[in-house]
């Protein structure tokens, strides 16, 4: 089922990893639960594993798929800043993880264009999911809407759809996205992952009614880390995407036997989307 079709926006975000539940349901004491990613300071300067997408790359400057990938920045009630990453879906709408903007009063996104420095695009409005809560694991409905004060001033290459259950192949390739770097600027990170190529598994695992999760285990080519939170996974459709789902946290950062990450499922947040972004 084709539900929305939408300008590409990706957004990544920040959060630490941990070990996930056989089941996921609505109780936050779950043993075991997969930790969501640190946020990151963006202003760091220095580099480790935590600061990109283990296994991946910098998406290449001149690549459509760059003006899509945004890093996050969000200030806290004491102006500290904190760094995601998050998609654009349209001129004016990307998407994030909850747990990176659900107690920020104001952010921006950051999006490198060119060579020089970010295009800096001011969010007017965050919108969690309304039935997000906060806290240090993995939660069900980690996903947010960030509307723009302005439309962005370029148009966006790629075409975003927001996919049904049945338009996800599991056993496809997926392309990931987030902002991590080994220096302050964050450049955008790219992340091809093959199912079946690359003998790892993604499954479909339900967390609480309503909110389903994407789940990574096994792949040894790559895996997320800290900075990646709210960043996109999607899959090709035509000339275009689907954006299947978006990161929350996991464990086993750049492990060489393939980590584990889960991600909130697109197809189960249809009408908050379309809500959120009308």
């Amino acid at each position: 089922m084709k539900a929305l079709a939408l300008a590409a926006l990706v957004l990544v975000s920040a959060a630490a990893h941990a070990s996930l539940p056989a089941r996921f349901d609505e109780r936050l004491e779950l043993p075991n639960v997969l930790r969501l990613h640190p946020e990151s300071n963006p202003g760091e300067m220095g580099g480790s594993l935590d600061d990109v997408l283990y296994g991946g790359q910098e998406i290449a400057p001149g690549d459509p798929l760059r003006l899509h990938a945004a890093r996050l920045v969000t200030w806290d009630a004491e102006g500290d800043p904190h760094g995601c990453s998050a998609f654009l879906v349209a001129p004016d709408a990307a998407l994030t993880a909850a747990h990176c903007v659900r107690t920020r009063g104001k952010g921006e996104l950051r999006i490198h264009a060119g060579k020089g420095e970010p295009l800096r695009l001011e969010i007017a409005k965050i919108i969690p999911h309304p039935r997000f809560r906060d806290a240090k694991s993995v939660q069900p409905y980690d996903i947010a809407v960030l509307r723009l004060a302005k439309k962005a001033p370029f148009a966006l290459p790629f075409t975003i759809d927001l996919p049904g259950r049945g338009d996800v192949d599991l056993r496809g390739a997926f392309v990931l996205t987030g902002s991590g770097g080994p220096t302050k600027s964050r450049k955008p990170q790219v992340l091809h992952l093959d199912a079946a190529r690359d003998k790892g598994r993604v499954a479909i695992v339900n967390r609480a009614s309503g909110s389903d999760k994407l789940e990574f285990t096994g792949f040894v080519k790559g895996n997320t880390c800290p900075g990646d939170s709210g960043g996109a996974t999607l899959q090709r459709k035509g000339a275009g995407f689907y954006l299947v789902s978006v990161h929350s946290g996991g464990r086993s950062c750049g492990a060489k036997g393939g980590g584990r990450f889960v991600q909130e499922f697109v197809p189960t947040q249809l009408e908050f989307l379309r809500s959120a972004l009308k």
